[in-house]
């Protein structure tokens, strides 16, 4: 075969070629490549590995009646937080709460009630760690307890007139309420909370 023939042939072949992958794609059976994915790792709250294996240690989920019993049974002074993460007014007053955490702590029991969920749609083990990761950023000193998604249920339980956040208690040693706090903590309000826990260290 002479160089001129080899020429068409090459030709000849690499339009065939050419024919029969046009012919596929055209067909029923063609299935496209995939396109490559990005190698950004796009990542949400609560949905990845990482958040999976944050160990929750400083908040936990509880039950409306456990909750009524850890209030009522505590045999010590408390104060009590209703607080929430996306509460603003809860945020501000961190720092006046670690204050008296500082002046108290090894005398009054200090005991978080979280509202975290009702808002929102996270699920139970998003919230939880939401909330430690809260407490953990604040170096808040005292645990918190979740409760459910059921804002009437919790306000019936605890009897509660008083149905926003902030909001705080001291309870004296059965149980009772002494003194009651709605709304961001004052320079007043601060005072007065102090008072209300002197006047329970009295008896």
């Amino acid at each position: 075969m002479d160089y001129g023939w080899s020429v068409i042939m090459g030709f000849l072949i690499r339009l065939a070629r050419k024919v029969a992958g046009r012919l596929d794609k055209a067909s029923p059976d063609f299935v496209p490549s995939s396109p490559k994915q990005p190698d950004t790792e796009y990542k949400t709250v609560g949905a990845t590995p990482e958040r999976d294996l944050v160990p929750v240690e400083h908040c936990e989920t509880t039950s409306l009646s456990h909750l009524r019993d850890v209030l009522n049974g505590s045999g010590e002074i408390s104060l009590v937080i209703h607080w929430a993460t996306w509460c603003d007014g809860c945020v501000e007053e961190v720092p006046a709460l670690k204050q008296l955490h500082e002046e108290y702590g090894e005398k009054v029991k200090f005991i978080g009630v979280c509202w975290d969920s009702f808002q929102g749609s996270l699920s139970e083990r998003e919230l939880l760690v939401k909330v430690e990761e809260f407490i953990l950023a604040n170096e808040i000193g005292w645990r918190s307890l979740l409760v459910p998604n059921d804002p009437e249920a919790l306000f019936d339980t605890l009897d509660m007139s008083c149905q926003t956040v902030p909001q705080l208690w001291v309870l004296n040693m059965s149980g009772d309420l002494d003194y009651q706090e709605n709304g961001p903590l004052t320079l007043d309000a601060i005072k007065q909370l102090r008072e209300a826990i002197e006047r329970n260290f009295r008896g």
